[in-house]
């Protein structure tokens, strides 16, 4: 049997080494992710991990407080081979057993076929505790004796059928787990083992968690209007200038639990038993130099780092990102293609020079054919471009991208694209006798205008998906009309082919370049058509018959380094570099 634990972290440089090591003595892996923290926390995991191979640790800075959507994530993507439990743990919570022979043998009674959860039992720091001891473990030995018995008090223990379920999701404060609907998997409480808890461990420590845990809960997108409503009332108190006494500390431990169904207990009531957390670890503050920082520092960094992240992120919740990126506000989804997700978190850009050249090649009043739209980055972009005069139509075949598509459109308030399912059903749009591009090309169209002209041929193709197989789809009546044709993604089509296309069709090829993706040494590649009769775009080469492939092109392409970031940078249509 083995067994695994998983937690989320934030700022918890007072605990965190004890929290690792102790619990390490009874799991056999341990898997931690750090929520932005400003205080050591991040640089002790690092230290142990470095020790400790059995501690995976990893990073996440959104500061809207996301521990339901990480643990969840956690579970989801736990790699093999999995483990028969993991335990779904806080930084403030330790495994109670006595021994490790103990734990197994109660973790070994379990079924495995449902969750189960475990009790918790508060500590309370008092008085008498060794202010001189900075283990809040060893320093804190007494606890409720009255421990209450309420469902909610409980964590959750997730045996190995349902790891690598991404519908499941380990709800707030990891006490169960349910359904993406809400429905919540049966969970049977064990008497055996429990959970040490100790929430409370200092003035400086409590002040930390009210404030930065309050912000971070009221930056959610999404929240039930009572979490955690015990650390808003505390930062209210703490902002004000209050120093949490001795004695309050001792109450706010005592009734962390408080609630409706569980009325709190006066200080006079309060019923203490001394019962030191049992530890097969002795040294559980071996790094040096990893005392924690103060309030200000804290309070401080979250801000910064609240404020960092709004510079990219307007909207995050546990199904969607709304970026903020060059062109607009974008929806970043589950069905997001990773390496765009990863460039628009990163660089808050896709394709850059691809979509600044065909937006160069397109004004106000036009028509634009996005056809493998995706969730419509470039879209957007053109949408802008053409204005209300113009047109867009965007085809995408995956329904779960346009649906992506629609959002983002809407995100941006562009009501002058239609969507579609494929290129025939753009190509079902157009009207015999619209009128031809060359008509009303380049000019500055009003609304009104535009009404006349709700099918006219594209200006400008833009083929994102499907590449060769898509361009032999396009009707004589679009290229008749003159399109400039952009084929992104054309470093797998072969030359023979698309020369016998252009000759067909009267058009010439051209290779664009531009960076490709992050630790790639190979280029984006695509093609620019354009009609015979018109000049060649202005720094492009010709597509050469005798060229096997793109890369003899490239060879021959003129580059420069770019400072900017990306790996190479090419003169942009002809313009000169003064003018960059």
């Amino acid at each position: 049997m083995r067994t695994g634990g998983a937690a989320v972290v934030k700022n918890e440089a007072d605990i965190i080494e004890a929290f690792v090591r102790h619990n390490l003595g009874y799991l056999d892996e341990l898997h931690v992710v750090d929520n932005g923290s400003t205080d050591g926390t991040w640089e002790i995991l690092q230290a142990l991990a470095a020790e400790a191979p059995r501690l995976r640790v990893g990073q996440d800075f959104r500061t809207d407080h996301p521990q339901e959507h990480l643990m969840s994530a956690l579970l989801a993507e736990w790699p093999e081979p999995r483990p028969d439990w993991v335990f779904c743990l806080d930084a403030d919570e330790f495994i109670s057993a006595g021994s490790r022979a103990a734990f197994d043998a109660a973790v070994g009674s379990w079924s495995g076929a449902e969750c189960v959860t475990l009790w918790w039992d508060f500590f309370v720091p008092t008085a008498a505790d060794d202010a001189a001891e900075p283990n809040p473990i060893r320093r804190i030995t007494r606890r409720r004796a009255d421990q209450p018995a309420d469902g909610m008090l409980t964590k959750v223990v997730v045996p190995k059928r349902f790891l690598g379920q991404p519908e499941l999701r380990v709800r707030a404060g990891n006490h169960f787990l349910s359904q993406r609907n809400g429905v919540v998997l049966p969970h049977p409480i064990v008497s055996e083992p429990r959970l040490a808890h100790f929430p409370i461990r200092s003035s400086d420590q409590v002040a930390k968690k009210a404030v930065v845990g309050a912000w971070a809960v009221s930056s959610r997108a999404t929240r039930d209007p009572n979490e955690a409503s015990h650390w808003e009332d505390l930062k209210d108190r703490v902002l004000s200038g209050e120093v949490l006494t001795e004695a309050e500390l001792a109450d706010l431990a005592y009734n962390y639990a408080a609630s409706d169904r569980l009325p709190r207990v006066e200080p006079a009531d309060f019923v203490l038993a001394e019962a030191p957390l049992a530890t097969s670890v002795e040294d559980l503050t071996a790094i040096v130099g990893s005392s924690p920082r103060g309030f200000l520092a804290d309070a401080v960094g979250f801000a910064d780092a609240h404020f960092r992240n709004l510079r990219r992120v307007a909207v995050h919740t546990e199904e969607v990102e709304v970026l903020k990126a060059r062109r607009g506000l974008v929806a970043v989804t589950r069905a997001t293609p990773a390496e765009q997700a990863q460039a628009l978190r990163q660089a808050a850009d896709w394709q850059r020079g691809e979509i600044d050249f065909c937006v160069d090649a397109v004004v106000g009043g036009d028509t634009v054919w996005d056809l493998g739209a995706g969730i419509g980055y470039q879209t957007v972009a053109f949408a802008r471009r053409v204005g209300a005069a113009g047109a867009v139509v965007a085809a995408e075949a995956d329904a779960d991208l346009r649906q992506d598509l629609a959002a983002n459109l809407t995100l941006n308030g562009l009501r002058n694209v239609a969507i579609v399912g494929s290129t025939a059903e753009a190509l079902a749009r157009l009207q015999p006798g619209s009128p031809r591009p060359s008509r009303w090309r380049r000019k500055k169209l009003d609304s009104g205008e535009a009404a006349q002209h709700p099918a006219a041929p594209p200006s400008l193709v833009r083929i994102g998906g499907g590449g060769f197989p898509v361009l032999t789809q396009l009707s004589d009546e679009v290229l008749t009309a003159g399109p400039t044709v952009f084929l992104s993604g054309a470093g797998q089509c072969r030359p023979v082919a698309l020369m016998d296309w252009a000759d067909a069709h009267d058009y010439g090829w051209y290779w664009y370049f531009s960076a490709g993706s992050p630790g790639s040494e190979d280029p984006r590649v695509a093609l620019v058509g354009v009609p015979g009769d018109r000049p060649p775009p202005p720094g492009l080469q010709r597509l050469d018959p005798a060229d096997s492939d793109w890369r003899a092109a490239f060879a021959r392409q003129e580059r420069k380094p770019n400072t900017v970031g990306d790996r190479w940078a090419f003169s942009r249509h002809g313009l000169e570099e003064r003018w960059h």
